[in-house]
């Protein structure tokens, strides 16, 4: 699972969060869209393609809308599963990221229990429940 997060502490309690629920070693972090482009490409030590990637919108230097639509245009990324996790619900981002082909949109909870229950079921499903084309291989 790579999660693509900029703001400390939203980075803080995604990592509770899956701890919390028996994930706490499931996932690599970066704090841009450059960065995360970098990883997915195979120019960063990520040692296989993630069975998720997890991504803010509002990221520096590569918007997490911009990440998606260049994973999606390349052959080893474009069946990623790929879930925008934002404080954004604008009709535009949502419509837009499903446009680009997201696998999933939630929008992140102010509070904390929810935030963390959040975290929590996205991680359960895609990476305990969802079973991804390359597993099949």
């Amino acid at each position: 699972m790579l999660v693509v997060e900029d703001d400390l502490d939203d980075k803080e309690f995604i990592q509770e969060a899956l701890a919390a629920c028996g994930f706490q070693d499931a996932a690599a972090f970066l704090a841009d869209g450059v960065q995360a482009l970098a990883a997915m490409q195979g120019s960063r030590s990520l040692s296989r393609v993630p069975s998720l990637v997890v991504l803010d919108l509002m990221l520096p230097k590569l918007s997490g809308l911009e990440v998606l639509e260049r994973l999606r245009a390349q052959p080893r990324t474009k069946s990623v599963p790929v879930v925008i996790f934002s404080s954004s619900d604008r009709p535009e981002d949502v419509a837009r990221a499903y446009a680009l082909g997201v696998n999933g949109y939630v929008r992140k909870p102010v509070d904390p229990s929810d935030f963390a229950a959040a975290v929590a079921d996205m991680a359960r499903y895609w990476l305990a429940r969802n079973i991804t084309a390359d597993a099949l291989r």
